[in-house]
């Protein structure tokens, strides 16, 4: 079911026949719109056909649009949620004097955002814009954590890459590969939308409200360096699990090689002296059992000592 929240003159909620013609400025925010929620609004605003079936549709491309009476803006928002990343849709219609948000599920910055009627009238005051202004800028501020949890996690698993072996250090890596560049996907059309509302005389975005899209536009710019910084430091974490688990696998096999060298002379001389003839006068030695287990024992050690004076037992 939706959840309208509409500013008109005051905070309240209520429904969307609430909406009066003559407000100075309306705030729509519409949680799990339906169908007849968004044909509402495509009525009372005079919506184009196109900008409702965005709204209605999840994973649009982020994009931003001039109609005639408003523009239209799809953005994403990212978050944690039980050590999964979440992508969800931000679409957002601005005109003269009101604001539209629709998205799938209730936005946590909004929501704290329409607990705080002092701001929420101040920014009211200043116009539509830079309440789009707020909206957005909250959102891409909580970016951040985002990225450098997922940076904490790396680190962890850098430090315990040197200190022990563990073999699902490589799904974690990937796991987290994957989140960032999922990031990295979105952020950078993002990225490019805000610097057009920050460079790009939008009709319904002021030269004073500009000003602060540039500066969102900033921190995307970091967000970007953040994510690209964190990508290179996860293909070097990769390439030292690989490293380690290479180096590894060559301790081992050359721990295996050793034990087979030995084995080769020694398997030799139990195989000569299993062999089924009756002429082999060491068989009726009586001290030929010894003799021979001592020699194996000698040539063992011998080898050894060879390949430790060669070097190749060191790690």
């Amino acid at each position: 079911m939706a959840d309208v929240f509409i500013y008109n003159r005051g905070l309240k909620r209520g429904g969307l026949k609430d909406l009066r013609k003559k407000a100075k400025l309306i705030w729509v925010d519409i949680s799990n719109p339906s169908v007849n929620d968004l044909e509402v609004l495509r009525k009372r605003f005079k919506l184009h056909k196109l900008t409702i079936e965005d709204c209605f549709k999840e994973k649009s491309r982020i994009k931003a649009e001039e109609f005639m009476t408003y523009d239209f803006l799809v953005l994403r928002g990212i978050k944690h949620v039980k050590k999964r990343l979440k992508v969800y849709d931000l679409n957002f219609i601005i005109g003269k004097n009101y604001i539209i948000s629709v998205h799938k599920g209730p936005v946590e910055s909004f929501e704290k955002l329409k607990e705080k009627t002092e701001k929420l009238n101040d920014l009211v005051k200043k116009g539509p814009d830079f309440l789009l202004h707020n909206l957005i800028d909250t959102e891409v501020d909580n970016i951040f954590p985002v990225i450098e949890k997922i940076d904490e996690k790396v680190d962890k698993i850098e430090d315990k890459l040197f200190k022990v072996y563990d073999p699902g250090n490589i799904n974690k890596l990937f796991t987290l590969k994957r989140q960032i560049l999922a990031i990295r996907r979105h952020m950078s059309g993002q990225r490019d939308i805000v610097g057009m509302l920050a460079k790009r005389n939008f009709p319904f975005i002021s030269a004073k409200a500009e000003a602060y899209f540039r500066d969102i536009y900033d921190h995307m710019i970091r967000i970007n360096e953040m994510i690209e910084n964190t990508r290179e430091v996860l293909s070097n974490a990769l390439e030292i699990n690989l490293t380690i688990t290479s180096n590894r696998l060559n301790e081992i096999m050359k721990v295996l090689t050793v034990i087979a060298t030995i084995m080769m002379p020694l398997t030799l001389i139990t195989g000569l002296y299993g062999m089924n003839f009756k002429n082999m006068p060491e068989l009726f030695w009586d001290y030929g059992y010894f003799f021979t287990l001592g020699l194996m024992i000698v040539i063992g050690l011998v080898m050894l000592f060879y390949f430790y004076k060669k070097g190749w037992l060191k790690g």
